[in-house]
């Protein structure tokens, strides 16, 4: 076997290409020095310690990775039981094609004394088309779901209502291991402990392979997965505190042996908060001022979820895998809200007040069933990926509503109201996705995606003057359903011409779509077509700096409560109804992206245009003191602004991450500047410090700030926030203890100052639970028995690279 190895070496290193080098080596313990069969072996870059290749050993504990650019690299070896292992100064050039690493020898966990920082992977690593923020090295967000995580990655940033906006901007396409789920995804989130997330991919201008759904661009969040062989598992618990008890508990199991893959999580999490706010209101008749408003409330929301999951993968041959998934979320949220409402007049002096007690109840469940096939070829990277992906999603939504009307402190009248919110969607996504590699420099990609989504609420509403007299509210009762199918294929095809690179691809998606207001039995239909082609153009300076240009086309469809043309009368001050002929919004975007990296100090610097064309508007319209909120198609905006990312690495084991995004929206609405196109501009930052020392120890300070933003209607007041946390591994490196603050100095919140409208002006603050501390432990087991190479995950689904393991 080893005269093979050998004669394959020679005939590889004849073979090589002018750009191409070669990796082997042979993987043993260090005791009896006996092969490590299915050991993972990993090759990063020096720059930014992103994955180039990886594989695992053969039965001989012998490796070869192949087809590798030249460039400086380091080997990560791992292998459950034994230490991880970085071998450094892998250096492949056109002297020096081949690199043998010869013998690698693992030592047991048992020697474990000191956590090597060398070959750490960064916290943010950058490639052609995406950013990858590594959750894995976040010890700041521990203990915490997945809400709180998102707060601390770079150019991600999460309002009071925990809406996600990438670059500041909240139409994003947001994923869970490269596929969309029917659970609104903030839902989805806080039931997942921050603990279960691997990474999270920032992809802001996808190519043609890509959904094109989202202004800003995709967030594909990937959970851990286990990558070992023989059986193993973790489990993680985390017990948080501040004014109400959290708690997040997970356990993931694997087992594979030759032929077979199982896998299965479980996840109980609980977690409460209280939030409140005020707001004031004007509403002016004329130049009279005709109501003044002010209103106060405090809640407390609780969230208890519990999930489960069982995976599957049967390798019927080297290059045949069949895989199922089954996994179901329920979540019980429950909820309490007093909104103070407070009439005065110009002087001050209270004309009415009242009091309107809320309790909400809303359980909800989700399903998924994922299945599919995975052919690989004999050429590398050669490959045939069926993917089907069935997701469900459901909530009730129960309220009990209470109002109390005083005078001085007397209640003189009381009114009841009841609402029932049935909300149902449905998201089918079957994908075909082929990879031919038609030479070591030209890759062929082609596929066809289907997509059916289908979204029903179902609002009932009754009240009275009595809890017995109690009546059907006929204007607010409302039946609305939307369904949409997208039929899109796609081709792209790269090239490389030594230093420079290219791709370019093409995708045409045919929407069919159909608005039905059941409570009428209107009906209304909007079909189609559009092309969605991307170009990305690369030049590699040197090892150390990397330039790149791309061109995308995106859409922004309307949401479903903009197509329903129901009024809304709960507020009788101002009604809300929608436009079912509403169209979608077409972006075009552009993006410079440069990259340089020195020893100890690394440069990411992005700069981007959007040109926003069909754009979506609110449209108020007025009748005495009554105003209507509708949605038209009107005009067009512009979008230019740019981030940079800085890594320093002061002294071994301390990095240093600042990052800052800034950006200027240009635009004109008749409704805020008669006209005239206004500038309005926005800006984010954070910094991290994260240190990892000797004997296991880590410790990270995280903060960020978002200044005073100019939005359309008006302005947001400052946000910013700060954490920090401190870990320890323990138990022969197989455990792990964190002690983490989120929010140390309470300062988080949401204020908002309205633009003064001819007939209304606003401005109002929330506060919430923001401030916590988690106390997280988690622990991985298991035993090594033979195997067989996992199947290549569906996480970088949408990936330009080709597929190759995922190791860690």
């Amino acid at each position: 076997m080893r005269i093979v190895f050998v004669i394959l070496l020679l005939t590889l290193s004849k073979l090589l290409l002018a750009q191409n080098g070669a990796v082997i080596g042979k993987v043993t313990d260090d005791l009896e020095k006996q092969p490590l069969e299915y050991a993972t072996v990993a090759l990063r870059s020096t720059a930014d310690s992103s994955l180039i290749t990886g594989t695992i050993t053969n039965t001989e504990g012998e490796f070869i990775l192949e087809k590798i650019p030249f460039g400086s690299y380091y080997l990560v070896v791992d292998f459950i039981g034994f230490r991880s292992t970085v071998i450094n100064d892998v250096n492949l050039s056109a002297d020096q094609p081949s690199f043998n690493a010869s013998a690698i020898e693992l030592k047991t966990g048992s020697e474990l004394t000191e956590l090597e920082v060398t070959g750490e992977k960064s916290l943010i690593e950058n490639h052609i088309d995406k950013k990858i923020f590594n959750a894995s090295q976040s010890e700041v967000s521990k203990g915490g779901n997945g809400i709180d995580l998102m707060r601390t990655v770079p150019l991600i940033t999460v309002d009071e209502n925990d809406n996600i906006s990438l670059r500041g901007d909240a139409n994003v396409t947001i994923f869970i291991d490269g596929r969309p789920s029917a659970i609104p995804i903030a839902d989805l989130l806080k039931q997942i402990p921050a603990s279960s997330i691997d990474k999270v991919e920032l992809i802001t201008n996808p190519s043609a392979k890509y959904d094109p759904e989202g202004t800003s661009g995709i967030i594909n969040i990937i959970l851990k997965k286990e990558k070992m062989v023989g059986f193993n598992g973790t489990f993680s618990t985390s017990f948080g505190y501040s004014k109400f008890h959290k708690t997040n508990n997970s356990l993931a199991l694997n087992y594979r042996n030759k032929k077979w893959n199982v896998s299965s999580t479980m996840g109980l999490s609980n977690r409460k908060i209280w939030f409140g706010g005020d707001l004031d209101r004007d509403v002016l008749l004329g130049d009279t001022l005709w109501d003044r408003l002010r209103q106060t409330d405090y809640g407390e929301r609780s969230n208890t979820g519990l999930s489960g999951s069982l995976g599957i993968d049967y390798f019927l041959n080297d290059k045949n895998t069949l895989y199922a998934s089954y996994s179901i979320n329920h979540g019980q949220n429950d909820g309490e809200r007093l909104v103070n409402y407070t009439n005065i007049d110009e002087n001050g002096a209270t004309l009415s007040y009242s009091e309107r007690l809320g309790i909400i109840d809303v359980p909800s469940n989700n399903q998924t069933l994922n299945f599919g096939w995975q052919k690989t070829f004999k050429n590398p990277g050669h490959t045939l990926d069926l993917d089907v992906n069935l997701s469900s999603y459901g909530s009730l939504a129960d309220e009990r509503l209470t109002q109390d009307y005083f005078i001085n402190d007397d209640v003189v009248a009381t009114t009841y109201q009841n609402t029932l919110s049935d909300n149902r969607f449905d998201t089918y996504l079957a994908k075909l996705d082929y990879v031919y590699p038609i030479n070591d420099s030209t890759k062929l990609e082609a596929g066809f995606h289907f997509t059916h989504r289908k979204g029903q609420i179902d609002f009932y509403s009754e009240s009275g003057i009595a809890e017995d007299s109690i009546s059907p509210d006929t204007a607010l009762i409302n039946d609305f359903s939307y369904t949409q199918d997208v039929y899109a294929p796609y081709i792209t095809l790269s090239k490389q011409f030594g230093k420079f690179s290219a791709k370019a691809g093409i995708r045409a998606e045919q929407t069919n779509t159909l608005s039905h207001l059941i409570t009428t039995d209107d009906k209304f239909t909007n079909d189609y077509f559009m092309l969605f082609p991307s170009v990305y153009l690369s030049y590699k300076f040197n090892e150390t700096t990397e330039m790149q240009l791309s061109y995308g086309k995106r859409i922004n469809r309307p949401e479903q409560q903009q197509l329903n043309p129901f009024t809304n009368y709960s507020d009788p001050l101002v009604l809300q109804t929608g436009n079912p002929f509403l169209q979608p919004e077409v972006i075009h975007v552009n993006e410079l992206n440069f990259t340089k990296y020195w020893k100890k100090f690394n440069i990411n610097a992005s700069g981007y245009y959007r040109l926003i064309n069909n754009l979506i508007r609110r449209n108020l319209s007025y009748s005495g003191v009554q105003s209507t909120v509708s949605y038209t198609n009107l005009g067009k905006s512009s979008l230019y602004g740019g981030d940079l990312i800085l890594t320093v690495t002061p002294v071994k084991g301390v990095r240093i991450m600042s990052t800052t995004n800034v950006w200027n929206t240009a635009t004109n609405d008749p409704e805020f500047s008669n006209g005239e196109t206004i500038n309005l501009m926005g800006l984010t930052s954070s910094l991290t410090v994260s240190g990892r020392f000797g004997k296991g120890w880590s410790a990270q300070l995280w903060s960020s700030i978002t200044p005073k933003q100019t939005v359309l209607q008006g302005s947001i007041i400052p946000n910013y926030g700060a954490g920090f946390a401190v870990g320890k591994s323990i138990l022969n490196n197989k455990g792990r203890l964190t002690l983490s603050f989120i929010d140390v100095f309470k300062t988080r919140r949401f204020g908002f100052e309205a633009t003064p409208l001819p007939h209304y002006t606003f401005t109002s603050n929330r506060r919430w639970e923001s401030r916590s501390a988690y106390v997280s432990f988690s622990y991985s087991f298991g035993k090594v028995v033979q195997g067989k190479k996992k199947r290549a995950t569906k996480d970088n689904d949408s990936s330009d690279d080709i597929s190759i393991p995922d190791m860690q």
